[in-house]
């Protein structure tokens, strides 16, 4: 798993970074410790973007005196414009971006958790957008949607959408479902690798 660790002061992760590395998770920053926050590591001439040169699962803030933001964060602005699952740690009762986390914890001892949690958790924007559209296409087809569901995971920089229409509806309708959640997803989410569909009983309908 690879992990974009930020924080507020400097060495103020050196401990998360400890656990994430013990547990065998790829540690990756925005700039390098012992270099200024700015330039950050994907304004030209630098080394790139960590968000460029390959996949981020899990974005970890670490704050170890909270208050106002510090440039050291800009990171996190990224990473929820790309869509990566946020872990906010330490001091972050301060932080704006606290109800847009997946998950939250106190203790830096407790990241390794979060992290894994983070991962595996629905992506919750794609998750209600997914359900929106699949509730919206069963009424318009007069299909009550009381028991459809829908969720959406990220899976190697993809997205794997699992649509959960109900055991009455049509193949045909499902199938027209599964293809308009994946157009919803690009729309929302244009930096994923792929977006592929799987329908309640398995059956792979689409990819793109």
């Amino acid at each position: 798993m690879r992990v974009l660790v930020i924080e507020d002061t400097w060495q103020a992760a050196d401990e998360a970074c400890d656990h994430l590395a013990a547990a065998g998770m790829e540690v990756v920053r925005c700039s390098e410790p012992d270099r200024p926050s700015f330039p950050c590591a994907g304004m030209p001439g630098q080394g790139g973007c960590p968000m460029e040169r390959g996949v981020i699962d899990v974005a970890l803030s670490v704050r170890a005196e909270g208050g106002d933001v510090t440039v050291n964060e800009d990171g996190v602005r990224c990473a929820l414009r790309h869509h990566i699952p946020v872990v906010a740690a330490g001091e972050s009762a301060g932080a704006p971006w606290l109800g847009m986390a997946t998950a939250v914890v106190a203790d830096d001892v407790d990241v390794v958790g979060a992290v894994q949690t983070a991962a595996d958790a629905p992506l919750r924007r794609h998750t209600e957008v997914a359900s929106a559209q699949l509730a919206d296409l069963l009424e318009r087809k007069g299909i009550d949607p009381a028991s459809a569901s829908a969720e959406v995971h990220r899976v190697v920089g993809g997205l794997k959408v699992i649509l959960r229409p109900g055991p009455e509806v049509p193949t045909d309708v499902a199938q027209a479902a599964a293809v308009r959640v994946a157009a919803a997803m690009r729309g929302i989410d244009d930096k994923s690798t792929a977006v592929d569909v799987t329908i309640q009983s398995g059956q792979l309908v689409g990819a793109s």
